[in-house]
């Protein structure tokens, strides 16, 4: 959220951030009318700040909870909770809010600092390398993530922000780390997320302190994006077990499977026009990784490189919440994958088409996402 230098009592209301989420009870369920109490990780920075409603026209005071001070914010009749942070001081901050129902037992912590940035810098840093692009065009092999070097960076130190921002819109932050991969601060790994495909962008950066200070700005360097091969990224860490894929006919497809007609022909008998079914098994056993967790928001990704087609299809569902075997801890999550998207598919003069499936939970821009292992066959349709 930044912050003009000119900012003064004027201009309370011109500059906000809305903060919000939806609870649910263990069966999925919505929690409406519920108190949420919400607490920065430094107490008189919340003080520094008014906190309204969603419509900004009703101020929430500080009050006390236990031995900590904060906000309590209802949720709504959709068990959504949603508060607007408005800043009333030209201060840089970094909130980190933390929030718990009353009676239970531990505070849950936002996935993503609030960065509060005066933008009051006069010298600028050299605009950043991005060591893997080749005269202002950048293109990944399949890596999700690319190189740069921000050098010279002598006053960074471990634990430092960096705000990266493309365009001028905050777009991604990192900490200075070591993390025994490399002990250099000026070296980083970038998602490539951050950039839209064959479109000019204007990379800079923010260095700041966790107590808020600035302590540098880059001048932007500008590069193009020239997109990903169409199969899942090769780098991520892959937690969870594969999912599996079956013929329009129920039938099970082993790894390395081949797709025909004659597999997808029964489309007409299947809700949704299926002419494959993929499942994913979820689990309420916290001791089991290899499977999502239940109730999970899940992103199914299909990938189809043929002769006449490339085809990249993300499907959405959610994990059931409760289990659905006889065992007691496991449910499956069932995807329709339309005939058209399988139908005339051409082999190449020398191999025959590709076809993957990949899932993950949470978006590649979440900073807790998490992935599936792939499954890879070949498909040739007509």
């Amino acid at each position: 959220m930044p912050i003009p230098i000119s900012f003064d009592d004027s201009k309370i209301g011109s500059v906000s951030t809305k903060v919000n989420t939806v609870i649910r009870d263990k069966n999925g369920e919505v929690l409406s009318g519920v108190p949420i109490f919400i607490k920065n990780n430094d107490i008189n920075e919340l003080e520094e700040r008014y906190i309204y409603t969603d419509n900004k026209s009703t101020k929430i005071d500080i009050q006390e909870f236990g031995k900590y001070s904060g906000i309590f914010v209802n949720s709504d009749e959709k068990g959504k909770v949603e508060f607007n942070i408005v800043p009333k001081k030209s201060l840089s901050l970094i909130i980190q809010l933390h929030s718990i129902i009353p009676n239970s037992p531990d505070f849950i912590f936002s996935q993503n600092p609030i960065f509060i940035v005066v933008d009051n810098v006069k010298n600028y840093q050299q605009p950043l390398e991005i060591i893997t692009a080749i005269d202002g065009n950048l293109k990944s092999e399949g890596e999700s993530k690319f190189w740069v070097d921000m050098s010279p960076c002598n006053d960074y130190e471990i634990g430092d922000f960096v705000l990266f921002f493309v365009n001028k819109k905050y777009k991604y932050y990192t900490r200075i780390i070591d993390d025994g991969e490399h002990r250099n601060p000026c070296l980083m790994k970038l998602p490539y997320f951050i950039f839209q495909k064959n479109e000019l962008s204007r990379l800079s950066y923010l260095v700041i302190k966790p107590s808020g200070t600035i302590l540098a700005e880059s001048s932007p360097v500008d590069i193009t994006y020239r997109g990903r091969p169409n199969k899942p990224w090769k780098d991520i860490d892959r937690i969870y077990e594969s999912c599996k894929v079956y013929s329009s006919f129920d039938v099970l497809i082993e790894q390395d499977g081949g797709i025909n007609d004659q597999k997808i022909s029964n489309h007409t008998n299947n809700p949704g026009d299926a002419g494959l079914f993929v499942t994913i098994t979820g689990t309420n056993d916290n001791s089991d990784n290899t499977k999502v967790k239940l109730g999970s928001e899940i992103i199914l990704t299909l990938y189809i490189n043929s002769r006449n087609k490339t085809i990249t299809y993300p499907f959405k569902n959610t994990m059931p919440y409760q289990p659905d075997n006889e065992d007691g801890k496991t449910a499956v999550l069932k995807f329709n994958i339309p005939y058209d998207l399988l139908n005339n598919n051409l082999a190449f003069p020398e191999h025959d088409g590709e076809i993957f499936f990949d899932y993950q939970v949470g978006d590649d821009n979440d900073r807790d996402v998490t992935y599936g292992g792939i499954w890879s066959g070949h498909i040739v349709t007509f």
